[in-house]
This record gives structure tokens, sequence and C-alpha cells, in this order.
């Protein structure tokens, strides 16, 4: 493999000189939004390393293939050449069986291996110098990673590993209402589980009670497996019942590293078993190599800290442009809430579009918003208030296609908005003017899950907050990559009020020091 990128950004080439020639078993890497992260990786190959780099998203996977690094997703992504049998899904439709459907019968496993997509892309990924698959897809394939043997593992998004990467995987949370499913197993289990937990830590005897109850549930999927879909199966539930019993069986792993710093509670309404740190199960579920490599925009020492790394190499790539020239300016709108009024809603949605009307008709404008419902009812007042039109990404759509939809919208209309619920921060920054956010990502307390976490360790929840901000303003920023010229310039909008100054006065982070 040889080396696709230039390394010709300010600190580029050092600091992937400096990753290589470190002895040092972490090494944690702070680098501003286009400062070329994932070149290091790249660089570490050319070098001779074994390399592996873990992301969040197929779409940043798909990014690193274009680097040459090979790929490899989940079985559900490959079909299954060994039957070519397809199963029916509910309205007569067929479609395919994929892998991780397959039982092959034992005499036609060699075939299926020479034939099947899965197999085939399995082998040549651990054949590779080079290899990049997402987090999901590492923690529940232990054998994919030992038979890779990295020499290097790279982690991008690494500010979220402490909180949404460990904690979301490691823990799980049964909603009744949704997972009609789990009630059909667990009304077989009579385990009592208390309700009135003592916060922010459940007492030993609840957490006795919870890790019962989930091994009591794993046995019942264990010993009352689905109706395969080639005999007659539904697929979902088939795939549900695998998916569950490799979630509970991490969770219960993990609960047994340290059993005091989880949270568990049941009621009428759902099940929640959560740790409420990411200290004591990060290494044993990350440590695959001698030389671990942690990269953000936002990183920082809490977040190295919550995740049990005692003795780390701190890398920290200076921005190359001034935090003078990216400032963040408060708004000072009113909080909102779900239990807001729709008065109050209307008049936060009329602050934003005046700030909004302040800029030239050609600005265009990314509106960041924490849940799907604000964005909907707001992306309609913003039509009406600011006389702009208006992009909304569908439900669960992914971020790629998005983006692409979203700079169709832009080429067809000047003056754009983007108003966005989990999306944006894909965003080119040269495609931005502004960027506001409607609602800081405030933990909500009155969720006793939320309420435990946050006061377990309120530095760190707010240090998380404040990487999430910054992770979307960072997007947006002042230079010659502007889509519209170097003179463009970019500005950057918080709602704030009293959220904004309790997070500014408990995070560190360069990028957020510079309000104005």
């Amino acid at each position: 493999m040889t080396l696709t990128h230039p390394l010709d950004r300010p600190n580029q080439l050092q600091t992937a000189q400096r990753i290589v020639q470190l002895d040092k078993k972490f090494i944690i890497v702070s680098a501003p939004t286009g400062s070329g992260k994932s070149a290091y990786a790249d660089y570490a190959v050319d070098q001779g390393y074994k390399t592996l780099v873990l992301v969040k998203t197929k779409s940043l996977q798909k990014q690193y293939e274009a680097y040459g690094f090979t790929s490899i997703t989940g079985k559900g992504d490959y079909a299954c050449r060994g039957y070519g049998q397809q199963v029916d899904l509910f309205d007569g439709h067929k479609i395919p069986l994929t892998a991780d459907l397959c039982e092959v019968p034992s005499g036609l496993y060699l075939d299926c291996i020479a034939s099947c997509e899965y197999p085939c892309a399995r082998g040549k990924f651990v054949d590779s110098r080079a290899g990049v698959t997402n987090y999901a897809k590492f923690l529940s394939d232990k054998k994919l990673i030992d038979d890779f043997h990295p020499d290097i593992i790279f982690m991008d998004e690494g500010h979220e590993l402490a909180d949404n990467i460990v904690i979301d995987r490691s823990g799980l949370t049964y909603d009744w209402n949704r997972n009609k499913k789990v009630l059909d197993y667990a009304d077989q289990i009579i385990i009592e589980i208390d309700d009135s937990i003592p916060l922010p830590m459940a007492n030993r005897k609840t957490l006795n009670q919870g890790s019962e109850w989930l091994q009591a549930f794993y046995d019942e999927l264990r010993y009352n497996p689905p109706i395969h879909p080639s005999k007659g199966g539904d697929v979902r539930l088939y795939k549900w019942h695998k998916n569950q019993m490799d979630k509970i069986d991490l969770t219960l792993a993990c609960m047994d590293i340290e059993k005091d710093v989880w949270f568990v509670r049941s009621n009428e309404k759902s099940f929640t078993c959560k740790p409420l740190t990411s200290r004591f199960h990060f290494l044993r579920l990350f440590d695959k190599a001698p030389k671990i490599v942690l990269m953000s925009a936002t990183i920082q020492e809490n977040d190295i800290e919550a995740l049990g790394i005692n003795d780390y190499e701190f890398i920290r790539v200076p921005h190359n442009i001034p935090a003078s020239e990216r400032p963040v300016y408060n708004l000072n709108c009113p909080p909102i809430t779900n239990k807001s009024s729709y008065a109050d809603r209307k008049k936060h949605a009329q602050m934003l579009s005046d700030t909004i009307n302040k800029s030239p008709d050609w600005y265009t404008t990314l509106v960041q918003f924490p849940s799907m419902a604000k964005t909907e009812e707001w992306a309609n007042w913003f039509v009406t208030m600011t006389q702009r039109p208006v992009f909304v990404p569908e439900r669960k759509m992914p971020t790629d296609k998005a983006y692409s939809q979203w700079l169709e919208f832009m080429d067809r209309n000047t003056g754009a908005i983007c108003a966005a619920w989990q999306f944006g921060t894909g965003i080119d920054a040269g495609y931005l003017n502004t960027v506001i956010m409607a609602d800081l990502p405030f933990p909500n307390l009155n969720e006793p899950y939320e309420n435990a976490r946050f006061h377990h360790n309120k530095k760190q929840a707010r240090t998380r907050i404040g990487n999430m901000c910054e992770q979307i303003m960072g997007r947006n920023r002042r230079g010659e990559d502007s889509h519209y010229g170097p003179d463009a310039d970019k500005l950057n909008y918080v709602c704030g009020g009293k959220k904004w100054n309790m997070i500014k006065r408990s995070c560190q982070p360069e990028f957020l020091q510079s309000i104005v």
C-alpha cells in the first residue's frame, strides 16, 4: 500500500511521525476539524505497521476504503452464496439469505468458505496490512481482531469512547411498550427487581437482581430460539434474537468487571442496565494492540481519565485559525424543554429567525437540534419567519445521503437553511456561513439514568456536553477552504442562557473559550 495522503497540511507530517516514533502504549491526539487526522493511519501503514482503524459510522469506513484500507462490516451486509436461497419478507417480497442468517451444514462448510461473500471478505481483511471496521463489529467479533493482530489501532472520534461508544455498547435499555418481543420471553422470568433505587448509584441488592434477571433472560433466549427464516421463520425476529444474545452476553461480561458503577432500574415502563462510567471497561474491551491512538477534534484530559488510562502521551495539534477568528455568540435564548409551551417554542424560533435574517440573503445556515420533533416544528416556522428555503433530512437517513441531498438543495436554492437532527458535523465547513445550536445537548435530569450519570461525575458530564458543542460548532470556521472564498464570514451562535454559562465554566476546550 502506498501513501495516499500528501501530508501537506500544517503540523500533519510532524504529528504522524511523532505517533509512530513515540514509545507509549496510549497516544491521544487532539487535532482540529480539517487538520487531516485520517492521514496518520495512512502514514503508519506506509512505515510498515499493521494498522487497524475503528470508526463509528459506515460512511467513515467508506472514506478509509477510498484510501486503500480493507473494510469489513457485519454479516448482515453480505449475501449467503452457499445456499443461494431467498426468504419471504411479510408482503411476499423475497430477500437473499444474508451471512448472519446462514446455517451451513458441516458437509458444505468448506465450499461455503470458498464461495460466500463474508468468509472471503473476512479472509481478505485479516491478510491485509491496513484494515478498517466499526466499533460494533470490533466489540462483537473478538476472534476477528485476534486474527488480524494489529500493531497500531487508531480510534476515530476518541472523545465519544468514554460516553456513547463504551456505555451504549456495554449497557442496554428495554422499553416495554416498544419491545414486545422482550416481553414474550421475559414473561417466563419471575425475578422481581426493586423499583426504588437510591441515586447516584444502585444498591448491591438491585445490581445482583439485575444481573440475575439478565442471565435468566439470556437462558430463555438460548433455549427457545425462533424458527430459522429458511424454514419459514420471521427474518426480523431471528435477527433480533441473535442481536439480543450478543448484547446481553457483552453486558454481563462488563458487569463482572466492576459491578458497583452500574445503574439498574426496572418498573412497569422499562428496564435499564448501564454503566455510569467507562473507567473500568474501556481497557478490557479495547486493549488489543501494542499501541493505541485516540483521535478527536475535542478530546480532553478529562476524557482520558474517564477511560481509566493513566500513562499516555497527549499531542495537541494547534488550530491554524486563531480563536479570535472563530467566535461563538451567545443568543441567550430561553431554554426549551418537552414541557415548554407553544408560545415559548415559537418565541425561541423567532429569535433564531431574527438572527438568520440579519445575515446576507446568500448566507447558508445549519441549525442543529437535539430531537427530530423539534427539527420539524422549527423548520416550518423558519420557512414563514425567514422566507428562505429550508432542508430537513428524512428520519433515519444516512449522513452521507443527507449530505449529498443538502449539497443539491443548496445548488438550487440561495441562502438555504439546513434544519438538522443528529446530522451536520459531516457538512464541509466551506459550505456554511452560519451554525446555530438551537438547544444545548444538556442531559435530561428528570430521566433517572441521566441524573445518576450526571451526579456520578459532574465535571466529566459537563465536559461531555462541551465536546458535543465543539464538534458541531468546530465545523464552521473561517479559512481559505471556504466554498465562498477566504473572506466569507463564518459565524457561530448558541441559544445558551444559564446552561451555556454552566458548560463554559466547567470546560477547558480552547474553542469554547472564544466566547464573544
